[in-house]
């Protein structure tokens, strides 16, 4: 995974106090691999977009964060603990730090946000479980 130039264009709004910014469109998803975007990060927290075309094969991660991962565009397919789960727009999980996981496949063109807290771990909160169950 790379991670793009974040010199995308924003717009300051009246003050540095908010700034405005778009998401990556259609046309910016690379035709292979995967890019990542820093969008925001604050103490103990980072949204990341991610772009992701074709994969050569599935692709491991282990996070030191906790993750919620939301699906804007396209599919993929993740799996955790051997249990894999298809996600489409709209469509999110959370994945506690330390977990492996692995995106077994993906549509070519799919655009995600993941939202990194390393705070309070996940298993210590109320989103152990939430409407988008395994």
């Amino acid at each position: 995974m790379n991670e793009s130039d974040s010199s995308r264009a924003v717009e300051e709004i009246g003050s540095t106090s908010v700034v405005r910014g778009r998401l990556a469109g259609a046309d910016e998803v690379p035709m292979t691999g995967e890019i990542t975007r820093r969008v925001f990060s604050g103490p103990g927290v980072e949204l990341v977009e991610i772009c992701t075309g074709k994969l050569d094969g599935p692709v491991e991660f282990i996070g030191d964060e906790d993750e919620w991962v939301v699906v804007n565009a396209g599919r993929a397919w993740l799996d955790a603990g051997g249990t894999t789960v298809e996600l489409g727009p709209g469509d999110w999980v959370v994945i506690a730090r330390h977990t492996p996981h692995r995106l077994v496949d993906v549509e070519p063109g799919t655009r995600w946000l993941a939202l990194h807290a390393s705070g309070r771990p996940v298993e210590d909160s109320a989103w152990t479980t939430g409407p988008a169950s395994w």
